[in-house]
Parts: structure tokens; C-alpha cells; sequence
């Protein structure tokens, strides 16, 4: 971690201002990439989207021709029953007595209530195949409007990808003379801020009250002692936040009523 130190700087730029130009950098090339990653994870997002309503589609395919061909072995089943019933009766009409006759008219009967149960179910499955049918227009539907929305998700994704990639580029090119400005040690203790702080590596001293000389880190709110405001007048030392360890940086109108102050009292 970064400590209060005194690191010998040419004085037109201390190493403060070295590591705030080169956070300011990436604070850049980070909204640049936010915006295309934003992109990307929307296109993304309708691409699953897309195929997750095509595999329902293929789903409900399957299960309209599975109860399809449920309809029509059941169809099958009536047309078989239809002859059967038909043969008794012609068996009835030939019966040579009553006891054959009775016989037969019982297994009519009993053929007659299966050919009507099958039929029933026959009806019933073909219902469901019209319900599936619909089901999956509707899905198709689906799958149509949701084409379109990847259509446009992909060209925006195009158009963010073109039009940062310029800038992006000459942002890293200042970025690599940004680097080899900071000493490789502080660098690391930069970049290790960086990862652990989501690229916010670095916080703005906040002034809460200018009468009370009383100031805050911009990026934890906590305290910041007029002791470690005091080093970054120095320019030639860095300061870290007590609470998150960020390293800290002024603004030019606080430091102007930080100077300003010190001479009033000189």
C-alpha cells in the first residue's frame, strides 16, 4: 500500500498529478468499454432469449406430433371398432338362436362403449394438438419480434464498437506514456488499488466545512486529518485515505483555499 513518501518529481508535474492524469485515463477508457459491454450483454441477453423461445418452439413441435400421432392411432382404433361393430351385426341378423344372439349383442355393447371411450379420447387429442398449434404461433410470434430486437441490439453493438475504437485506441497509446511516467513501485500499488476498488484507484478530498478545516474522502465519506491534506500541498508526497486506503488528490479550488488560508496566517 501506498504510503506518505517523498519522491523527487520535476516540479512542473508531481507524482500525484502523474498518477491523477493517468486515473483520469482510465476513468475514460473504463466509460468507453462500460458503454460496448453494455451493448454486448444486451445482445447477449436477446440472442439467449432468442434461443430459449426457440427451444420452447421445439418442445412444443414435438409434443404437437407426439399427440398427433396419439389422435391418429386413436382414429385408427375407431375405424378397426367400426368394422367390428358392423361384423356383429350382421352376425346378429344371422344368429340361429337366442342364446348366440344375446352373446353377440353383449360384446356389441361392450364394443360400443370402447369405440365411443376411444373416440373421446380421439377428440380430445386432436383439441390438444389445436391448442398446441396455437401455442406455438404464438411462439413464433415471439420469436419474430424478439429477432428484430437482436437485429437492432446487434447493429447497436456494431455502431458502440466502431465509433469508441478510435478513441479507445489513442486512450491506451496515453495511457502506456502515462505509465512510464509513475515509478514501476508506486505503479503496482496503483494498479493493486485499481482491482480492488473496481478501477477507482484514486478519491477526490472533499472540503465539508472550510471555517472548521474539516474534509472527507470523496470516496468513502470517512475523515480525512488537515494533516494528510497538508502533504498533498507538498506536491512531492502522496496521501492515502485513512478508512479506504484510496490515493487521495485535490482539487484546484480546495487547494487554492488551502493556500490562501496558510498565507492569512503568515
Amino acid at each position: 500500500m501506498i504510503s506518505p513518501m517523498t519522491i523527487a518529481e520535476p516540479q512542473q508535474m508531481s507524482i500525484t498529478d502523474r498518477l491523477l492524469s493517468l486515473y483520469r485515463i482510465d476513468q475514460q477508457i473504463q466509460g468507453l468499454t462500460t458503454r460496448v459491454s453494455a451493448a454486448r450483454r444486451y445482445a447477449q441477453a436477446q440472442t439467449q432469449q432468442m434461443s430459449d423461445l426457440e427451444a420452447r418452439r421445439a418442445a412444443a413441435q414435438a409434443q404437437a406430433r407426439q399427440l398427433a400421432a396419439t389422435a391418429a392411432n386413436l382414429e385408427t382404433d375407431v375405424k378397426g371398432l367400426d368394422e367390428r361393430i358392423e361384423s356383429l351385426r350382421k352376425r346378429m341378423n344371422e344368429a340361429n338362436s337366442a342364446k348366440e344372439y344375446k352373446a353377440t349383442l353383449t360384446e356389441l355393447n361392450t364394443v360400443k362403449a370402447d369405440r365411443e371411450r376411444i373416440e373421446t379420447e380421439a377428440i380430445e387429442a386432436l383439441g390438444k394438438v389445436d391448442a398446441m398449434n396455437a401455442q406455438i404461433a404464438e411462439i413464433e410470434a415471439q420469436i419474430e419480434q424478439r429477432r428484430k430486437v437482436h437485429e437492432v441490439a446487434v447493429r447497436q453493438l456494431e455502431r458502440e464498437e466502431s465509433e469508441i475504437a478510435e478513441r479507445l485506441a489513442e486512450l491506451k497509446d496515453s495511457r502506456k506514456a502515462a505509465v512510464s511516467a509513475v515509478p514501476s513501485e508506486v505503479m503496482a500499488d496503483f494498479e493493486q488499488l485499481a482491482r480492488r476498488n473496481d478501477g477507482e484507484a484514486m478519491a477526490e478530498i472533499v472540503e465539508e466545512d472550510r471555517r472548521r478545516q474539516e474534509y472527507c474522502c470523496g470516496a468513502c465519506n470517512m475523515t480525512v486529518p488537515v494533516e494528510v491534506v497538508s502533504v498533498l500541498l507538498r506536491r512531492s508526497s502522496l496521501a492515502n485515505c485513512p478508512s479506504c486506503r484510496r490515493i487521495l488528490y485535490m482539487s484546484d479550488e480546495v487547494r487554492q483555499h488551502f493556500d490562501q488560508r496558510l498565507a492569512g496566517r503568515s
